[in-house]
């Protein structure tokens, strides 16, 4: 059991792998970490400027506050996101030593991925 799990986490890691740097960075770091942590900033400072006033809460996710929210989180989202690429490659490397096994295109041509 532990075995499959691994084999598919190995299979996930490269497939992510694959996709490229540019698409890990953009949907993993700033979609799912920037834009969400955006939205949860958001409500938190909603909470605390109108406590359980919700309409208010809301209408404050709608404003030129998030907008600026947003940018900065997905700036901040894409440096993690560059950061977690160099980890994930890293990860591919072992995973590729270890099995012995070795992409037919050498780790989807570095050149590529470091752009």
């Amino acid at each position: 059991m532990a075995k499959k799990k691994q084999q598919s986490e190995t299979v996930g890691f490269i497939e992510l792998y694959k996709k490229g740097k540019l698409n890990y960075i953009i949907r993993y770091g700033v979609l799912s970490w920037g834009v969400s942590v955006t939205i949860i900033v958001r409500i938190l400072i909603g909470f605390v400027n109108y406590k359980l006033d919700l309409q208010k809460v809301f209408s404050s996710l709608f404003s030129v506050d998030t907008v600026y929210t947003l940018i900065t989180f997905s700036i901040f989202g894409a440096i993690w996101g560059r950061i977690m690429w160099g980890w994930l490659e890293k990860e591919v490397q072992r995973l590729e030593s270890k099995t012995g096994k070795k992409n037919s295109n050498k780790t989807m041509d570095s050149k590529n991925h470091k752009k």
